[in-house]
């Protein structure tokens, strides 16, 4: 952890406080439908003598589900046609629909808005619907399996691997904001103290980097260069390993030499100067 001997400066606490809110709703949905996932997995099992489960094995089921929950009469109306709805559920239907869009309710006489609320409250139907599942929206891990497709307990395995790994970027790039105020020189605003980094905090961040190598790898079969896990090379950029041009064929160079090349080129370019 860095040092909290100073506080931040109030414009750079502000832009921190920024960034953590919007960190924090980008992960509002996620985290709400992998703890979903994840209670709905750890609920209590019926038992042999009980009715067979109806519970959803996937992901894609899962929200299928929560949909058709909050949207009764439209599973209806998609499966049977509109005209199967009794006609009080069709004046539901309707109501329900105008209901959910606040502009058209705002055109409602006072006394049309009592009347639609009144009859919705008395079909006691979902007036909130859960957002409607679209094809390929869960993306596909590194192997090309749809994440739609993971059971509910791979898919909570997986967020929580997803939410470590967002976690520790924002520390990481906290860390890299922090180093780069020290390095001009900034000063604290309230105390009028410098920032310092320690080498303590710079092994924290080297383990930190190591982790996110390795979650990154684990959950996106990305490779991290193993030089850019050391936040002691960070200002050194390597020279990239390239044919010339007009070359006849091109030699596909492993990534591992290739990255060992690159270090070694800008190594031994300061050498000739």
């Amino acid at each position: 952890m860095l040092h909290e001997s100073s506080p931040l400066p109030l414009n750079i606490a502000q832009t921190i406080i920024c960034i953590l809110t919007s960190y924090c709703w980008s992960l509002f949905d996620d985290a709400q439908l992998a703890n979903a996932c994840f209670m709905q997995y750890t609920a209590k099992q019926p038992t042999s003598a009980q009715q067979p489960s109806t519970q959803p094995q996937t992901v894609r089921e899962f929200q299928w589900q929560r949909y058709w929950a909050t949207n009764p009469l439209q599973k209806i109306v998609e499966e049977q046609g509109f005209t199967s709805l009794s006609p009080t559920d069709r004046r539901t239907y309707l109501n329900l629909t105008l209901a959910r869009n606040p502009r058209e309710v705002e055109k409602l006489s006072k006394k049309g808005q009592r009347e639609l609320w009144k009859q919705l409250s008395e079909a006691n139907i979902p007036l909130r619907s859960a957002p409607r599942p679209e094809d390929n929206q869960w993306g596909s891990d590194k192997n090309g399996r749809d994440i739609g497709d993971y059971s509910l307990e791979e898919y909570a395995a997986y967020k929580k691997k997803n939410f470590r790994l967002r976690e520790l970027e924002l520390e990481s790039r906290i860390f890299k904001d922090h180093r780069k105020w020290a390095s001009l020189g900034t000063k604290n605003s309230l105390t009028g103290e410098g920032y310092t980094v320690s080498q303590d905090d710079v092994e924290a961040e080297k383990h930190r980097r190591q982790e996110m190598a390795f979650l990154n790898e684990e959950l996106y079969g990305t490779r991290t260069e193993t030089v850019a896990q050391d936040p002691d090379w960070d200002d050194v950029v390597p020279i990239p390993q390239a044919e010339p041009e007009g070359a006849l064929a091109s030699i596909a160079y492993p990534e591992d030499y290739a990255e060992g090349t690159g270090w070694s080129s800008i190594l031994l370019s300061w050498g000739n100067h």
